[in-house]
């Protein structure tokens, strides 16, 4: 469940602040149908920029901060605000979210409590835009046999009930998606029939049809489904009879990226290159605008075969990274002259130098903290020697024999960060409580210790990070960031 967390963090970071889908924090708001000419210059206007609009309002970003620092008096006081009204929208998705954290959703309680909260929007309110996202994502197992039964006649009676309200039918598909592929599949249809020019609708309905000619009408969601040409001929034959290019799009962009992964693997599959061209060219002939560069990717012809069993990295990628290897960064102890003269002494010794991710600001990699007991103040650097790499803790300034650990090339730390530049990307931080407790609620991992003092957090910068934590003798290795 942590990795669910994960993904929904990330997807709740990237919300931008305008409401184009359901509109206001109940979801009231109708989504109406597009007329062809509509759906054709909204089709323009979106393949311009290849972002989708936006599917949630400021008001769903708002709630969902800080829910890692939710504590129980927290939780106790948005319980208090949702028995008084239940329709606070804020109060409801903070705390469908905070079931849902990486700490709390394994507990048979925070499953109970999310259903009820859930399930409570799909009888009153089938248009939030809360049941549009992946905090309304049941797993089968997640759900008794008597609440996927309810849950499922909620369901039917808000389709029946709404039957021309795309956002109703883009909820119950997402309520589908892992429960039953027919239902998710139907719902999706009914969403993108009533408003077509709806690009978020479009690109998931897209991808499923993709999705489903690759594996003969296999279940996308996992392997609990077996193959049904039925859904693949109908899947081809919706493509082929669309006219919707939005449709189109996420179909083509799937086959392609498949039909070059094919060519890197060394065994091309003609006949998914052909299909993807041909609805690449239906997509063009709907809409002349259509952005083929993302629509429809072109393989770099030194990537031909390098997948294949035995293939090696092309030598201009290997030689990109050989250079800037060679040329990284890195100070002498000296150029931190807040070091005591025992560790700089103990650094020189032991040939140290310290790496540095910019060239800019003040010298980084050392740092100074409590990190083996509270009101101990010791030293960490980051200690480069021979093409390697690891984190050197000292107990005070005058401890010549510090703890090792982290060991690593220093190789493995480059990363292409934009306009052609390879850059050293490693960096130590001095960290406490609130950081290794918030990224633990927020990603799950190893469950800390009782925190009295600080860690070492060990990032490789923009990708992730593991913190180093000293209790009862030996560093644990915590959640960082992810």
């Amino acid at each position: 469940m942590s990795k669910l967390w994960r993904s929904l963090r990330i997807k709740s970071s990237l919300v931008v602040v305008v409401t184009v889908v359901a509109g206001g924090c109940s979801g009231s708001q109708q989504q109406q149908p597009l007329s062809q000419s509509a759906a054709a210059k909204q089709a323009r206007a979106a393949t311009k920029h290849r972002i989708p609009p936006p599917l949630f309002s400021q008001a769903y970003a708002e709630a969902l901060s800080n829910v890692d620092a939710l504590e129980i008096e927290d939780v106790q006081k948005l319980e208090k605000r949702l028995t008084e009204n239940p329709d606070d929208f804020a109060a409801r998705l903070k705390l469908i979210a905070y079931a849902m954290r990486a700490d709390r959703a394994g507990l048979e309680e925070s499953r109970s409590s999310r259903t009820d909260l859930v399930l409570w929007l799909v009888e009153n309110r089938p248009d939030s835009e809360i049941l549009g996202s992946p905090y309304s994502i049941f797993q089968p197992v997640e759900l008794r046999p008597e609440q996927l039964a309810r849950a499922m006649r909620l369901w039917d009676s808000a389709a029946k009930a709404r039957p021309s309200d795309a956002r109703v039918m883009w909820n119950a598909a997402n309520f589908y998606r892992s429960i039953d592929d027919r239902l998710h599949r139907a719902s999706l249809e009914k969403a993108v029939a009533l408003a077509p020019g709806n690009e978020n609708y479009t690109r998931e309905l897209g991808g499923l049809y993709a999705s489903a000619i690759l594996t003969n009408g296999q279940s996308m969601y996992g392997d609990r489904g077996i193959p049904d040409p039925d859904l693949a001929r109908h899947a081809a034959e919706a493509l082929d009879t669309t006219s919707n290019a939005l449709l189109l799009e996420p179909a083509v962009r799937l086959l392609q990226n498949q039909y070059n992964r094919s060519l890197m693997i060394g065994k091309e599959n003609a006949a998914l290159g052909e299909l993807a061209r041909r609805y690449f060219l239906k997509a063009k002939a709907l809409d002349p605008d259509i952005d083929a560069a993302w629509v429809f990717p072109k393989i770099d012809l030194k990537m031909v075969g390098a997948l294949a069993p035995g293939a090696r990295p092309p030598e201009d990628f290997q030689a990109r990274f050989d250079a800037p290897a060679k040329a990284i960064l890195s100070v002498p102890p000296d150029a931190f002259p807040q070091l005591p003269d025992t560790i700089i002494s103990t650094l020189r010794s032991l040939g140290c130098t310290i790496p540095q991710p910019s060239a800019s600001g003040p010298p980084r990699n050392v740092i100074r903290g409590d990190f083996f007991a509270q009101g101990q103040a010791g030293w960490a650097v980051l200690c480069s020697s021979g093409g390697f790499s690891s984190i050197l803790v000292f107990r005070d300034n005058l401890d010549a024999h510090p703890e090792e650990l982290a060991r690593s090339e220093d190789k493995g730390y480059l990363q292409d960060v934009g306009n052609d530049t390879i850059q050293y990307s490693r960096e130590i931080t001095a960290v406490d409580r609130k950081f290794i407790m918030t990224h633990y609620r927020a990603y799950g991992g190893p469950e800390p210790p009782p925190i009295d003092h600080q860690g070492i957090d060990d990032a490789f910068l923009e990708k992730a990070s593991v913190t180093h934590y000293w209790y009862e003798g030996k560093w644990l290795r915590l959640q960082g960031a992810d």
